[in-house]
């Protein structure tokens, strides 16, 4: 039952997750701020500068489980190892505690609220809003809904497309459900049944599903609702300056980007003396967003931490990154191709959608080695066919407004 609140309540968006599950929230939490709707943000502690950054009101969050499987080797990571299992085991036995404090922390984050807005790492957030008597809506930046025509996004496994539906749920669900059962009875809620999974809940009704993505690089499939249909990504709606240092340094030559996200630090960090040779060979220079390289590298890479992608993306020459959906859209959106390793969770998805939508070479998977790495950056370099598919789909992600679309289907969801 939905409990009466006063306009002056607060949306309040539950930002669990890496850098990349909030930074499209905040741009989506200024859009509606700008309208005059009282908006909250509540992430976890690490995020707190950028949220308060863009001028939002911060609550935090409990343990981020994303931070965890982010440096340890999983099955998420779709590939099978006596340590991944091992891992992944270790995971398992972890999240009903940090869920338990999660959704502790969240019902105080969500106080007074008008509404919840949850995502992918804050599936949980549809039992807040149980809890508090308020809508709960879903800004998602990858696709969850069930289709024909392509297996779930965040499923790494070679299996049928409808079957990789009915496992993603299960994964999300039963290792939680019994901590969230608990917690609903807690607060006198009817315990959800083994039915009433992740996505069951999400897609309870299409029009509070926010597909926060470009149609540029996954496209809707003809089975979806119009409700359904990608709004665009939430860009940051300030991009600040680079650095004046960095300015002059990336002014000084040809440059490139090789960074790493969740999951992937490792395996980029062992292509490094392939990527230093590239460098050599092509006569370039990195911009590198790792912990450290090695100190012979360092003629021709600068580390870099927090550089904002929308200001550094669109002075590089070709863009190495892990495949996440903010770095993949963020390269698209900058005309820069892109050489994506996959090795998380929807990396895989956005690293064969960015390849299909022409704006990236296909993907080099951990196996490959120094000639596959040479190759695809070579080609990322000087494939002119891929050079002009990357800017004609630039030029049309830059008008897609994916925040301001958000806010739309908020406000007429609060309006409802």
């Amino acid at each position: 039952m939905l409990v009466q609140t006063s306009a002056s309540a607060p949306v309040v968006f539950l930002a669990s997750g890496t850098r990349g599950d909030v930074q499209p929230c905040v741009a989506a939490a200024c859009a509606l701020q700008q309208r005059g709707f009282p908006v909250r943000i509540a992430a976890h502690l690490e995020h707190r500068a950028l949220v308060e950054g863009a001028g939002v009101p911060f609550m935090a969050l409990a343990e981020n489980p994303s931070a965890w499987l982010a440096v340890h080797p999983t099955l998420f990571d779709g590939v099978i190892s006596r340590t991944a299992v091992r891992e992944t085991a270790r995971y398992l036995r972890r999240v009903p505690r940090w869920t338990a404090n999660l959704l502790d922390s969240a019902m105080a984050a969500c106080a007074g609220a008008r509404a919840v807005v949850g995502g992918l790492a804050s599936l949980w957030a549809a039992d807040v809003a149980d809890a508090c008597g308020i809508p709960a809506l879903w800004q998602l930046l990858q696709p969850l809904t069930p289709t024909d025509s392509f297996a779930a996004s965040v499923w790494p496994w070679r299996v049928p497309r409808t079957l990789s539906y009915v496992f993603v749920d299960a994964m999300l669900w039963l290792p939680l459900r019994g901590v969230v059962n608990h917690w609903r009875r807690s607060h006198g809620l009817r315990p959800r049944g083994i039915r009433e999974g992740a996505l069951v809940r999400v897609h309870a009704r299409a029009d509070a599903v926010m597909n926060a993505f470009s149609a540029r690089l996954a496209p809707p499939p003809a089975d979806w609702l119009p409700a359904l249909h990608p709004l665009g990504t939430c860009f940051p709606q300030h991009t600040p300056a680079l650095d004046a240092h960095l300015q002059r340094w990336i002014d000084g030559g040809d440059v490139i980007y090789i960074g790493a996200g969740a999951g992937s630090m490792a395996p980029i960090t062992h292509a490094l003396p392939w990527l230093h040779e590239a460098l050599l060979r092509h006569g370039l220079r990195a911009v590198v967003n790792l912990p450290a390289v090695p100190p012979a590298f360092l003629d021709r890479m600068r580390i870099v931490r927090d550089v904002p992608h929308g200001a550094l993306f669109p002075h590089m020459r070709c863009v190495i990154h892990h495949g996440g959906a903010g770095t993949t859209a963020e390269a698209a959106r900058a005309g820069s191709p892109a050489v994506i390793m996959p090795v998380f969770a929807d990396q895989h998805f956005w690293a064969e959608r960015a390849q299909v939508a022409g704006v990236a070479v296909a993907p080099v998977h951990r196996a490959m080695g120094r000639s596959t790495w040479l190759a695809r950056i070579d080609q990322a370099l000087h494939d002119v066919n891929l050079r002009t598919g990357t800017q004609s789909c630039a030029m049309r992600m830059r008008d897609e407004n994916g925040a301001q679309r958000v806010a739309d289907r908020i406000i007429a969801a609060l309006a409802a």
